[in-house]
């Protein structure tokens, strides 16, 4: 998890150098609900981390 909390640290870095950083927030935080609404729609299953 830790490794993760890297990754998207990084990108959302390197996102505000291209992009203005108010834009990138915003759009982080549409992606996360996006990301929210799928995960909530996954059948739980054990062969399956996440």
């Amino acid at each position: 998890m830790v490794s993760e909390a890297g990754h998207y640290k990084n990108f959302l870095l390197l996102a505000k150098e291209y992009d203005d950083p108010q834009r990138v927030h915003v759009r982080w935080h549409e992606l996360l609900a996006q990301e929210a609404g799928i995960v909530k729609s996954l059948q739980v299953r054990g062969d399956r981390m996440h």
